[in-house]
């Protein structure tokens, strides 16, 4: 090994070991935090069998449960965000190939899809967050939960066919994001309240005219399905050919997964 080689490895290893104890010192804040909130909520639960007054504790329970998600989402994107970006190997190799790499590898790790048709853009994500939750907000404002964000784009990038394919038929485009559950009984955010802003941005970069109010209209739906896994399906079509209908998206999906 050389010494530039050798300096390189250094370098990163030096990086490694201070994203390892950044993780491991979220990792220990979050059990500590959930520790606490556990047996909050332990107490809680005794509260409401020995007491006739409900008002006030209800309030606590509430309170409680917006801190448990809170304590999870905070650490959640703190951690994707010291994983996202790993050190390059600097002039021992090609950029280019080293973020290829690090997608191909993330892009199952955060169930992320995109498959460019003929007809239509297909992407796949799981299920994004409420842009009007205080689980989300307590701590840590929402424009700041900024995850697949970059995944989205990359997956679209390193789908077949990406380098041939004509993105100038989108100029006009209709970007629809269907929101897919397993049951009625799983809480359901309203169409137009899941956080899609950041990644509306990164996909529509790749198109002309990106998301600018005379060239991109957008189509919000959700739907019970068991057929394919829950989650957060984006359809870009180009304005001419229209709104995909929720059956043929699930139907194209059922097959992707099928083969998969």
């Amino acid at each position: 090994m050389n010494t530039l080689q050798t300096q390189v490895c250094t370098d990163n290893l030096t990086i490694v070991r201070a994203t390892l104890s950044s993780a491991a010192q979220l990792a220990r804040n979050m059990i500590c935090d959930l520790i606490k909130l556990d047996a909050q909520c332990a107490e809680l639960h005794n509260q409401l069998f020995s007491s006739i007054s409900i008002d006030g504790i209800a309030s606590n329970c509430a309170a409680a449960i917006e801190d448990v998600y809170a304590t999870i989402r905070r650490a959640g994107n703190a951690l994707y965000a010291i994983s996202s970006v790993p050190p390059s190997q600097g002039l021992l190799s090609d950029p280019t190939a080293e973020e290829t790499s690090h997608y191909q590898l993330l892009l199952p790790l955060d169930q992320i899809q995109a498959y460019l048709e003929p007809h239509a853009i297909y992407v796949h994500t799981p299920m994004l967050c409420s842009m009007h939750n205080k689980k989300l907000r307590r701590g840590q404002p929402v424009e700041h939960c900024v995850m697949y964000r970059d995944a989205v784009q990359r997956a679209i990038m390193l789908a077949p066919g990406y380098a041939d394919y004509n993105f100038s038929r989108y100029r006009e485009k209709i970007v629809h994001y269907l929101f897919i559950y397993a049951s009625t009984h799983e809480q359901h955010i309203d169409n137009d309240n899941h956080l899609t802003k950041h990644v509306t941005d990164r996909i529509t970069h790749l198109f002309p005219g990106g998301d600018s109010a005379l060239s991109c209209n957008f189509y919000y739906s959700a739907r019970i399905d068991k057929t394919i896994p829950s989650g957060t399906y984006i359809t870009i079509t180009p304005k001419q050919y229209g709104i995909q209908s929720e059956e043929n998206i699930v139907l194209y999906w059922q097959d992707k997964f099928k083969n998969q």
